[in-house]
């Protein structure tokens, strides 16, 4: 009897230790990466816009690169030369516009001729430079003058096609080529583009180029002797010769540029 109980006993405690709850096995740990920082991106600097070539072929842009702030204040084209007959020159063997309406004619006959503008350079009290721009073609190549008279005389003559400079107060006179290297000479029925200007301190500098192919050019600067006064656009054509124009401008400025469009040389300052 005694040992049926013990043996009851242990039956009951092998079944309770079956029922029992199974252990908990302790959890894997999973080791955890660290975050990274993504690789930074690089600035990308825009490459800077090129600003565009002067198109220096604009005699107005040519202008600006010789003259410092040049303003048109007068001037004309064919469409007024021809409405008032050459009327703001003076009097001339023939006034007339082309067969073909797209430029003035100015000619002599027997006799060769010098004509002015009427008005001056000069159209206000700020004593600012006082220049011109002309675009003019010649019918032969012999002799021809673009002037500005004032209490000097100042020439861009061309003889036999090269251009001359001439200080008519000094009594002097140079080829172009001789003060920087040129090989410009006009040519018959072709177009080119001067310009002369004359500063507040009496700085004379004057260019002439081929309309279109500004590459192709003269220049000349010198020092006029005079600060004050005004100066005057005159032309000179040779017996039987002509002169067209398709049109000018009168313009003022505040000074003169380094000029290094034209010229490399030393600085315009020299009176002597």
């Amino acid at each position: 009897m005694k040992r049926g109980f013990l043996l009851l006993i242990v039956i009951a405690a092998m079944l309770l230790a079956s029922c029992a709850a199974p252990e908990e096995s302790a959890p894997t740990m999973v080791p955890t990466q660290e975050a990274t920082e993504a690789p930074a991106t690089p600035e990308v600097t825009p490459e800077p816009t090129p600003e565009p070539e002067p198109d220096l072929n604009d005699p107005l842009i040519m202008a600006g690169e010789l003259l410092n702030n040049p303003r048109v204040i007068n001037g004309e084209d064919v469409i007024s030369m021809t409405e008032n007959e050459g009327g703001q020159f003076a009097y001339i063997d023939i006034k007339k516009p082309s067969d073909d309406g797209t430029y003035f004619i100015f000619a002599a006959e027997n006799e060769g001729t010098w004509f002015r503008r009427n008005e001056s350079l000069k159209y206000d009290n700020r004593n600012n430079g006082q220049a011109v721009l002309v675009k003019f073609m010649t019918d032969n190549t012999d002799m021809y003058r673009i002037m500005l008279l004032g209490n000097n005389e100042m020439y861009m003559q061309f003889e036999n096609g090269e251009p001359y400079h001439v200080n008519y107060g000094h009594v002097f006179i140079a080829k172009y080529s001789e003060f920087r290297e040129s090989s410009l000479k006009l040519e018959a029925s072709k177009w080119y583009w001067a310009l002369l200007a004359v500063d507040n301190e009496g700085f004379y500098r004057a260019a002439v180029w081929e309309d279109g192919n500004y590459e192709n050019n003269a220049y000349y600067q010198d020092y006029t002797s005079t600060e004050d006064g005004e100066w005057n656009l005159v032309f000179s054509v040779e017996p039987n010769s002509s002169m067209g124009l398709m049109e000018y401008f009168v313009l003022d400025f505040d000074s003169f540029t380094d000029g290094s469009i034209m010229y490399d040389g030393p600085a315009q300052t020299g009176k002597d």
